[in-house]
């Protein structure tokens, strides 16, 4: 049998207590207005009949309510009380279950229920004006949900709150996961503003997609950006593959990769035994965009080994590194004339 802590369990039950007690001396006073409102009533059978109905549900109210306390006294005792398997959920302590192979199932009864267990956190005011909490998140149409949890709203106290509708936590295994049998989604996240998924990490992998067969991470978009990775001083996206292709793009009227930098490369090709890049394509191979100006840089810095096209299509090559670095111009042959070099 698992018991509570005694120091722990005192605490609750004086808390617990102290609400019923409340509730009591409310009820009371409500029994007592009932009592004078009839007696300064007409007398009707109707008004009589009313006042004994109001009456009367108010002493259930306040007999249920004693049984509580009773049962709050019993265990509040010099032993201190054991677990409650079998026994309802209360509001506002901790509820053990009896043993560790004990389960509490919530199962809707023969057919779907649009919602098993939703649990709702309303703040005390909202745009439709104080005290007015807003209308919780509405279910998507034709959807059955086992649990729903929400926030919404604001606080009273203009305290700062970091809404989270469902929070995970772990010392070192999953915080949370999502199954499913068959073609279905694991996670899926929505926003209509912000990010749907977002994945944050001191050291490790801020989101991280392992597969055997299908996508590790895919992303898709209508008209933005399927799949953004961004980094202060790290790698923003980095993929890798022990025998097929670490990061693969593909489009059907754009760019299948696109690499944009504000002071480094766009786009940056490395290995260790092969090749750096490879192009192919069938109208062209490499497409280098012409300069602004006509002639070699002459400012800046650059590196032996770069490539540049002025803005009249002539083609330089960097020798020596510098600030510009030496600049030779690279002498094409004129595919039309056989051994003649174009200036």
């Amino acid at each position: 049998m698992i018991e509570l802590n005694q120091q722990e369990e005192l605490a609750q039950m004086r808390e617990l207590l102290a609400r019923q007690g409340a509730q009591i001396e409310a009820l009371q006073g409500e029994i007592t207005r009932m009592k004078q409102s009839q007696a300064a009533g007409n007398g009707s059978p109707k008004a009589k009949a009313t006042g004994q109905s109001s009456r009367r549900q108010a002493l259930q109210k306040m007999a249920g309510l004693a049984a509580g306390v009773a049962l709050v006294g019993t265990a509040s005792g010099a032993a201190p009380a054991k677990a409650a398997t079998g026994q309802p959920l209360v509001i506002g302590v901790t509820n053990k279950p009896t043993s560790n192979a004990d389960t509490t199932v919530l199962q809707s009864p023969t057919n779907f229920m649009p919602t098993v267990f939703r649990v709702n956190n309303v703040g005390a005011s909202s745009s439709g004006g104080p005290g007015v909490p807003p209308a919780p998140f509405p279910l998507p149409e034709r959807t059955s949900v086992a649990l729903v949890a929400s926030i919404v709203g604001t606080d009273d106290f203009g305290r700062p709150t970091a809404k989270i509708g469902i929070l995970g936590g772990t010392d070192d295994g999953t915080a949370i996961q999502g199954e499913t049998k068959g073609q279905g989604v694991g996670v899926k996240g929505y926003s209509p503003g912000g990010p749907g998924v977002q994945g944050l990490s001191i050291s490790g992998d801020g989101v991280n997609g392992n597969v055997s067969s299908g996508y590790g991470v895919n992303g898709f978009s209508n008209s933005g950006t399927g799949v953004n990775g961004s980094s202060n001083t790290g790698t923003g996206m980095q993929g890798a593959s022990n025998k097929g292709v670490g990061v693969s793009g593909t489009g059907n009227m754009m760019a299948g990769v696109q690499g944009n930098s504000t002071s480094g490369p766009g786009v940056l090709g490395n290995s260790t035994n092969g090749v750096g890049g490879v192009f192919g394509g069938a109208s062209a191979q490499l497409f280098l965009i012409p300069g602004q100006v006509s002639g070699p840089p002459t400012t800046g810095q650059h590196a032996a080994g770069e490539f540049y096209v002025d803005s009249i299509a002539r083609l330089y090559f960097c020798t020596t590194s510098g600030t510009p670095g030496t600049w030779r111009r690279v002498l094409l042959i004129n595919s039309r004339s056989k051994g003649n070099e174009t200036d």
